[in-house]
């Protein structure tokens, strides 16, 4: 059989690819980019994992944070039945959804 048989035969039943992948992983094995590359998988993998764990306990404490304000929430109904029941009128609700600026939240303190 002649070289040219041979490379007929090659491409014929797809080694050309398979060659052509021996030839990339040879080169990366002789010059040491296989473990570069391998490391810096591992490290992006790493963060992957690590992005995940935060992203999982800020969904726990975000969950956490509702639920202490749903119980504050349904407290605070209460006390304001119980003041209607004593036969007083209680103020208007506060806006809940509103952020406090420091200047307001010391205005409150010194009120109290």
């Amino acid at each position: 059989m002649t070289a040219q048989d041979w490379a007929l035969i090659i491409t014929a039943i797809g080694g050309g690819a398979l060659l052509k992948e021996l030839v990339v992983w040879a080169r990366r094995a002789f010059t040491g980019s296989a473990s570069k590359r391998r490391s810096e998988v591992d490290r992006i993998a790493a963060e992957a994992a690590h992005e995940r764990r935060l992203r999982r306990a800020a969904e726990k404490n975000a969950d956490s944070e509702a639920t202490k304000r749903r119980i504050i929430q349904e407290y605070a109904s209460r006390l304001r039945s119980a003041y209607y029941e004593a036969g007083r009128t209680p103020e208007a609700w506060p806006e809940i959804e509103k952020t406090l600026t420091p200047e307001e939240v010391m205005q409150l303190r010194t009120e109290e």
